[in-house]
């Protein structure tokens, strides 16, 4: 049996915002995008959405060329968000890593959006382990971006 990482599903009430993150910024892109779809879709029942108006009204993927995992950001017409308080880390996803080429660059875009953290770029090196890194969190979402050297 193989198994790989298909998709990370971010669920928000502000699509837009990040669609102007993931393209704008971390330079991937949409590759699909479903509108008013899913209200005839089974997932409703999955999610037990079967009475009333369906919840999401849109959602779009994106990636990289030749990607086979996906980030899917699912528009939610009403949700709460969650706050990040490192003292105690939610049991959810913690955050999703992302391995970029060009780490500077974004973080300095990340700062321009004035988004709700982007921590300073550090550098980790252990045997067998080189790389810079940064973080993200927008939206109660957090994103770490790495950098490793080229090989």
């Amino acid at each position: 049996m193989s198994t790989r990482i298909d998709h990370v599903t971010i669920g928000t009430v502000d699509p837009d915002h990040f669609e102007n993150l993931l393209v704008g910024v971390f330079g991937l892109e949409k590759v699909r995008e479903t509108r008013e779809q899913i209200e005839q879709h089974p997932v409703n029942r999955l999610f037990g959405w079967e009475d009333g108006d369906p919840i999401v009204p849109r959602t779009n993927h994106y990636g990289s060329e030749g990607s086979q995992s996906l980030i899917e950001v699912v528009h939610l017409r009403n949700a709460v968000e969650v706050r990040r308080d490192y003292t105690k880390p939610p049991q959810a996803v913690f955050h999703i890593g992302l391995a970029v080429t060009n780490l500077e660059e974004i973080m300095e875009k990340a700062r321009a959006m004035d988004l709700e953290y982007v921590s300073d770029i550090v550098d980790f090196a252990a045997p067998g382990r080189v790389f810079r890194a940064g973080f993200i969190r927008t939206f109660g979402v957090e994103f770490e971006l790495i950098e490793r050297p080229a090989a």
